[in-house]
């Protein structure tokens, strides 16, 4: 017997503004790449709080919430030969009858 995982969710990475990536140009709202086989995803978010504090005992007197982060994680089962130039920095590269790209 074998098990398996479902994916749990479709992402689409889409470019906030216009951008190069290898000889392609992105707009603002075209999507980059697609991940459609994620099996594992979390979301954790964070903050620094600072405290004012004085008096007797050093008793915290106030509370501010300062740097505040959000992060998203996702592990996916497979990946597109044009999603892994793009996640590694190869960039796109355009294929012809002469170069293919496999």
């Amino acid at each position: 017997m074998k098990f398996g995982v479902r994916e749990i969710c479709d992402v689409v990475l889409k470019a906030k503004s216009a951008q190069k990536i290898g000889n392609k140009i992105f707009y603002a709202g075209e999507p980059v790449v697609y991940f459609d086989t994620l099996k594992t995803s979390s979301m954790e978010g964070a903050a620094t709080t600072v405290y004012a504090q004085g008096g007797r005992g050093n008793a915290r007197l106030m509370a501010w919430e300062g740097e505040r982060t959000v992060t998203f994680t996702m592990e996916d089962a497979l990946i597109s030969p044009e999603g892994f130039m793009i996640l590694s920095g190869a960039g796109l590269i355009d294929a012809s009858v002469d170069q293919p790209i496999y």
